[in-house]
Parts: structure tokens; C-alpha cells; sequence
């Protein structure tokens, strides 16, 4: 699969929330993906999101390695943690 849907499905987005991203975007919605290091972050983010009048915030956090023993956090797809809102 490419495109758009495709690129997600690499990023480990189920792929049913990955076409649904991608037809968003093709209605003409934005999608918009943040990293950040710690829970501090994920918070700013979300307040920043809100504050812009977005419409679905959802946060995600990666799983620890054995290299590295901190968990990092990422804003925009559901997976693991959701949080309530609605979608994009």
C-alpha cells in the first residue's frame, strides 16, 4: 500500500486508522504528528492542539528497549493511550 496510508502502516498505525487518516487529508484536513520526550510535553502539545481549535488529539507511547530504558511519547494517532476527544 502506498501513499499516505501506507507511510502510517510503516509507522505502526493500524491500518483501518491509517485509511481513515489518509481520507481526512484528501477531504483536506490536516494531520500533524508530534515527538515529544517526557509527559510534561505530551501536555503542552495537547493544550497547544486545543488552544488551535483542534479536533482530535490522541497520544501514543513508544515501548521501552532493553538499550533504553526510557519510554518516549507521541502525539496525533491512537494506540496504546487514548485520550477522549474527537478524531480527526
Amino acid at each position: 500500500m502506498g501513499g499516505i496510508a501506507g507511510g502510517l502502516i510503516g509507522l505502526g498505525i493500524p491500518e483501518i486508522e491509517a485509511k481513515r487518516y489518509e481520507g481526512k487529508v484528501k477531504a483536506g484536513n490536516i494531520l500533524l504528528s508530534v515527538h515529544t520526550e517526557n509527559s510534561e510535553e505530551i501536555t503542552r502539545a495537547k493544550d497547544i492542539f486545543t488552544k488551535a481549535g483542534a479536533q482530535d488529539i490522541c497520544t501514543t507511547g513508544e515501548a521501552s528497549t532493553p538499550k533504553d530504558s526510557k519510554a518516549t511519547d507521541r502525539a496525533a494517532h491512537p494506540a496504546k493511550e487514548t485520550y477522549p476527544g474527537t478524531r480527526l
